[in-house]
Order: C-alpha cells, then sequence, then structure tokens
C-alpha cells in the first residue's frame, strides 16, 4: 500500500511504508528512508495503490497473453499467403 505526506513546510512524499515511532514518523520511500518530526505532519493519505496493482496485474497478464495468441491465430489462419 502506497502512502502520501504531506507536511506544514509544503513538502509532499510518497512512501510505500510508514512506521510510527515515539515522536517521530519512519517513511520508506524510493529513494531512502525520511524520517520527520510527527508534529510536522499535517495529513497522510493511504493511495491504496500497491495491494491493488498485486491483485489486478496477475489477472491483466492472463488477459494480455490470451489475447496475443488469440489475435496470432487468427491472423495465421485468415491471412493470404
Amino acid at each position: 500500500m502506497g502512502y502520501k505526506v504531506s507536511t506544514k513546510s509544503g513538502r509532499t512524499y510518497r512512501a510505500s511504508k510508514i512506521e510510527h515511532k515515539p515522536g517521530f514518523l519512519e517513511m520508506h520511500c524510493w529513494d531512502g528512508e525520511h524520517r520527520i518530526p510527527a508534529g510536522e505532519v499535517t495529513y497522510i493519505k493511504s493511495t491504496g495503490f500497491g495491494q491493488s496493482a498485486k491483485s489486478v496485474f496477475p489477472g491483466f497478464l492472463m488477459f494480455f497473453i490470451l489475447f496475443v495468441i488469440f489475435f496470432l491465430v487468427i491472423v495465421k489462419i485468415f491471412a493470404p499467403y
């Protein structure tokens, strides 16, 4: 699951994981870990992309592979020689 964290200074972080430590918020982002004071945070919004991608991607991949196979079979059958 992804998170969007906004601070009082106007900075926005996009974290893949958030840990609440006493007095601090530790965020795991693509460019490393960031640790900011808890009083600096204005809001934390859950994006929910991480879990949905894990459940949707295998179905999409299977559909895409079947579509490609179906397309190749149709082209092979109806293609002029």
